[in-house]
């Protein structure tokens, strides 16, 4: 009857957190500010920063082993279930011409420059950040790939806030940041890959690099115009139908997370290519996210950010070993997302205000860096203070957006978008 004695402890850590994250995202909200990077803070509060650290044993008993299980499973639902939106909302149709060529060379410069500052980075840095389970390869790949990420859910709904979404520099900074996305998916994907295959060799590591690429291949090649067809049959504001695909659609969606991770990958994974291979029907978007978004968002996310700052200690920072590196890659961080923006930008013809303006969206992280971070951490790729310090940059980073944004761009000025 254990499981009716936890019912009780799981409601009480569930209304803490909810409360809290809740919180945290009005008072943002109030300071015109991303309401999610204040679900992180309240995550982060709950955590051995702040509630963990002023009340250990009563953060011990809430947030016990039995009842962080329950949250683990809980978060997971939701990543996957965010992952699917995004990768949902992940559509390069739209984007054709001058500005798509634009976006793919923004999106090279804006991944190249600082997946290499990672790499150096990650090598002079290895012995102090390494985790229990990468060898130096694995760890500058993760490292170059958390650097390159930047966040196009939290950068479209920032846009769209501040009606900039239809705008030029807008649909270029959101275009540049799907395609920055699924690259650094892609990288990341080979870093769990190797890690699940660490411990038996190279050749496993072979071997699951070939089934995600197998995978992929399924997924695009064949259930991809299969469920097209489906579709296409069905009429989705039609009460039956609409129930039909999306049941059809939560079938497949859990199938390809237990596929991803029984072939060693992570289940966010199986979630973001299910979202890529949804056929983009608006109405269907509209009521995949109708009916998820609240789920997924409001209710399971918040799990999720509190779980993150259950694992983030910001105090680890102030070490002596750690709190130079921690400062040096923040900066690194930051100069190679603004810089490889605003050269790129400038160099194909736009001015330094816009160029600066893009520099400053390109480098808003939020909360794909957070999952980044909990990839790192599950897998034994990084250490507590690297996640800590990744959770610190998502945070930064996507706070400094839209104030760069502002700060470059003035209306005043005949080159404003």
């Amino acid at each position: 009857m254990k499981e009716i004695h936890l019912f009780v402890p799981i409601l009480v850590a569930l209304l803490i957190i909810l409360v809290t994250t809740w919180l945290f995202s009005r008072l943002f909200t109030l300071l015109r500010l991303p309401a999610v990077i204040g679900e992180v803070l309240g995550g982060v509060v709950l955590g051995p920063t702040a509630f963990g650290y002023f009340f250990p044993s009563v953060s011990t008993a809430v947030f016990n082993p039995d009842v962080h299980f329950a949250l683990f499973v809980l978060s997971n639902l939701g990543i996957c279930l965010f992952m699917f939106i995004v990768g949902m909302e992940t559509d390069f149709h739209g984007f054709k011409g001058k500005l798509m060529k634009e976006a793919a060379i923004l999106s090279g410069a804006a991944i190249i420059v600082p997946f290499a500052l990672g790499i150096l980075f990650g090598t002079i840095y290895f012995d102090v950040f390494k985790g229990t389970n990468t060898g130096i390869v694995q760890f500058c790949v993760f490292l170059g790939s958390a650097l390159a990420i930047t966040a196009f859910p939290v950068l479209a709904r920032m846009l769209q806030e501040n009606n900039l979404i239809k705008t030029k520099l807008g649909s270029l900074a959101l275009m540049s940041a799907s395609m920055q996305d699924v690259i650094s998916w892609i990288f990341l994907s080979y870093v769990v890959a190797s890690a699940t295959g660490a411990g038996t060799g190279a050749g496993q590591t072979v071997y699951t690099f070939l089934l995600l690429l197998a995978f992929l291949g399924l997924e695009f090649f064949i259930v991809r115009p299969l469920l097209a067809k489906v579709v296409a049959k069905l009429d989705p504001d039609n009460p039956s139908d609409a129930g039909k695909l999306l049941r059809l659609v939560i079938i497949l969606l859990l199938l390809n997370v237990l596929v991803a991770n029984l072939i060693g990958l992570n289940s966010l994974f199986g979630g973001f290519v299910t979202g890529l291979i949804v056929p983009k029907n608006k109405a269907l978007i509209r009521l995949y996210s109708s009916r998820l978004e609240a789920l997924g968002v409001i209710f399971l996310l918040p799990i999720f950010f509190a779980l993150s700052g259950l694992s983030t200690n910001l105090l680890m920072l102030g070490k002596m070993n750690v709190l130079l590196p921690s400062v040096i890659i923040m900066l690194v961080a930051f100069a190679g997302k603004y810089f490889s923006s605003l050269f790129s930008l400038k160099a194909m013809g736009y001015s330094w205000r816009q160029s600066s303006a893009v520099g400053g969206l390109n480098n808003a992280r939020g909360l794909m860096e957070l999952i980044i971070a909990n990839v790192g951490l599950t897998y034994g790729i990084i250490t507590g203070a690297l996640y800590s310090l990744l959770v610190l940059l998502a945070i930064i980073s996507t706070l400094l957006a839209m104030p760069i944004y502002k700060l470059s761009i003035s209306s005043r000025l005949p080159n404003s978008p």
